[in-house]
């Protein structure tokens, strides 16, 4: 083996050992909960977005009910309407800091 060839294994070694190194250190970063898989935060939106959609689409029926038969002013009904989205996002601020 001539002094290149030598050098050229030498820096392959390096190069895995350096690997190694790096993969043990995101295994573990993965174990102490630094990093996620994509899969895991897309399945996680997709739930988080279900669950904005399910609170939205129930403010119509919600205030059907309340705003029907009764004459309310453009400001009344968007006071009405500001309160239950607010609530609604509220609700779901609380879902998420449990």
């Amino acid at each position: 083996m001539n002094v290149t060839q030598n050098a050229d294994l030498i820096e392959a070694k390096t190069r895995l050992t350096n690997i190694k190194a790096d993969q043990a250190a995101l295994k573990l970063k993965i174990m102490q909960g630094e990093f996620v898989s994509i899969a895991e935060v897309n399945k996680q939106q997709a739930e988080a977005i279900s669950r904005v959609r399910t609170k939205m689409l129930a403010i119509p029926a919600k205030l059907s009910r309340k705003l029907s038969g009764q004459e309310f002013s453009p400001q009344e009904v968007n006071v009405i309407l500001t309160e239950a989205v607010n609530e609604a996002l509220n609700e779901l601020a609380g879902e998420t800091q449990a």
